[in-house]
């Protein structure tokens, strides 16, 4: 009895201090203010140029009025809220005050609205630059932090950031290492000193000098924090490294340590060419300033000049990301019915991102670190046809555009032993692992859009992982993790050539004595051979 008096009691009095209505307050901003997501200035006068807004502008914020219930004063409201509690054993009763929506705090243009919370992409308002000219507006003594992404490490790198700069002013992050692991102890374990080690090599980078993070869990970032200096921070990187949300937590740490409340943080969103201008966070009680620039990327754009946008915001993700687990990482058959053996003409595709063409009587075992749907056909010739036409029945398999399939062009990956890694700049990497090849005959194809960055490296779990130990107690003793050799290569670039010489000339080009293959036939392992032919790229 008492709970349904309790229960129509409290009906009452929530009804009875319930406003009728309430009015919406008219979002407004200062007239200077700047887009909280990509940096521009707002203007609600020409919706064709940046910065367009639908906000009214005012010289002050007006004072927000409360929204309430003028029905019922608000002594008498508070009385029979006492009175209830009293009778009720001073239970809690939920606020009659319902909180005004907030204006003015986070203010956005049109575009970055409509991209945010509508996922409206328009190729034409997200415009890129070069890596020169975003480091032209970085002043020369300023300390930067170089954001790279893991999922195409180390594409996102450039030696370019430390041209007529001091290297002790330069600090690296690699950021999103939650698509290779499932737990925080790991992200600046012995195994992530691989990155450190690998920059060191192909841009010069200072080893001491680089942090492994996730911003998107927060993994590392409190770690991160303390290790950052003070003063200025400019955060620089390819579009979609990760660089807005890395300051987004930052600042959320900082809050929490701090007890600071920070006005506004950056926008993140996985549509590329998102921030516009610099954006200033300050972290007072920190004597720290983090300064979002506006990501780089390609001369040509890259992959995002090819890609439909609906398949955008699936780029820098895995459907299923490898962890430290053994299980977890390992190759895997093809996910579509394929004969065992290519032919020698049929090609994978993941996407339409690419068109790898196996030498015949060749099998293969994959795993695929990239977002999209696999697919083969019978030759690059089907393929392309296929990718023009796209019935209905294949349109799925495509996250590109018909343009990507008419700028193909061929190149060849040179010799390798077991497995490695294909890696494409801001779409991620396959792992493959050929088997049924005792002698080269013929090399790897990869067919690859113009303007698309690919490089080859030795598989990178072979690095960031614990290896598999010996079961034989008389074995020589091995350490944990491997380090990168100092004495081979362990990337390479591959090479573009014409699509009418054969696949007899190709070998006989890059293998003219034979050399190669017959190292490749002596070696018995991957680790004691010696990669001959590989090119380092240049970054």
């Amino acid at each position: 009895m008492w709970q349904l008096l309790y229960h129509c009691a409290r009906k009452q009095v929530v009804q009875s201090v319930r406003p009728m209505a309430a009015f919406r307050l008219v979002s407004s901003v200062p007239l200077k203010a700047k887009c909280t997501s990509c940096g521009y200035k707002l203007q609600n006068s020409d919706p064709g140029k940046p910065g367009y807004t639908k906000y009214s502008f005012e010289d002050n914020v007006r004072e927000k009025p409360q929204i309430r219930n003028h029905n019922i004063p608000q002594e008498k409201e508070q009385a029979i809220l006492e009175e209830f509690r009293s009778m009720m054993g001073n239970l809690p009763v939920k606020s009659s005050e319902p909180r005004a929506k907030k204006a003015d705090e986070n203010p956005m243009c049109l575009r970055c609205y409509d991209a945010v919370h509508h996922n409206v992409y328009n190729p034409e308002e997200h415009v890129t630059i070069s890596v020169e000219e975003a480091m032209s507006e970085i002043p020369s003594n300023a300390k930067i932090v170089h954001v790279i992404s893991a999922l195409d490490f180390p594409l996102g790198a450039t030696s370019k950031v430390l041209q007529n700069r001091d290297p002790s002013k330069i600090y690296y992050v690699i950021t999103k290492m939650d698509l290779f692991f499932n737990k925080d102890q790991y992200i600046n374990s012995e195994g992530t000193r691989y990155f450190a080690q690998v920059l060191q090599r192909l841009v010069g980078a200072d080893p001491t000098k680089v942090r492994c993070v996730t911003a998107r869990n927060r993994w590392g970032v409190r770690d991160l924090y303390s290790w950052l200096p003070q003063g200025n921070l400019y955060f620089i990187g390819e579009t979609n490294s990760g660089k807005s949300r890395l300051i987004e937590s930052l600042c959320r740490y900082h809050e929490y340590v701090k007890r600071e409340e920070i006005q506004s943080t950056p926008g993140v969103s996985n549509w590329p060419g998102f921030t516009r201008d610099f954006m200033k966070y300050t972290l007072q009680k920190r004597d720290t300033t983090l300064i979002d620039t506006v990501g780089f990327a390609p001369p040509q754009e890259g992959i995002f000049k090819y890609m439909l946008s609906e398949h955008i915001p699936a780029l820098p993700t895995l459907k299923k990301p490898p962890t430290q687990e053994p299980k977890d990482h390992r190759l895997q058959s093809l996910s579509v019915k394929t004969a065992k053996y290519y032919s020698g003409d049929k090609v994978f595709s993941i996407g339409g991102y690419f068109y790898l063409r196996p030498p015949s009587d060749c099998a293969l075992r994959i795993f695929p670190g990239m977002s999209g749907k696999q697919f083969n056909q019978h030759s690059i010739e089907k393929a392309i046809y296929t990718s023009l036409n796209r019935e209905r029945a294949v349109a799925s398999n495509f996250s590109v555009n018909k343009l990507a399939v008419q700028h193909l062009e061929r190149h060849v990956i040179p010799i390798f032993y077991g497995t490695v890694d294909l890696v494409f700049r801001d779409i991620g990497f396959l792992t493959i692992a050929p088997t049924g090849i005792p002698k080269i005959r013929e090399l790897f194809e990869l067919w690859i859009p113009k303007g698309v960055d690919v490089v080859v490296r030795e598989p990178i779990f072979r690095y960031i992982y614990p290896r598999t130990m010996p079961k034989d107690p008389n074995a020589p003793r091995l350490s944990k993790y491997r380090k990168v050799p100092e004495d081979k290569l362990i990337y390479t670039k591959i090479f573009p050539v014409d699509e009418h010489r054969t696949k007899a000339e190709l070998l006989e080009e890059f293998d003219p004595d034979g050399s190669i293959r017959e190292h490749f036939e002596s070696a018995e392992s991957q680790d004691n051979y010696r990669n001959p032919g590989w090119v380092q790229p240049e970054l």
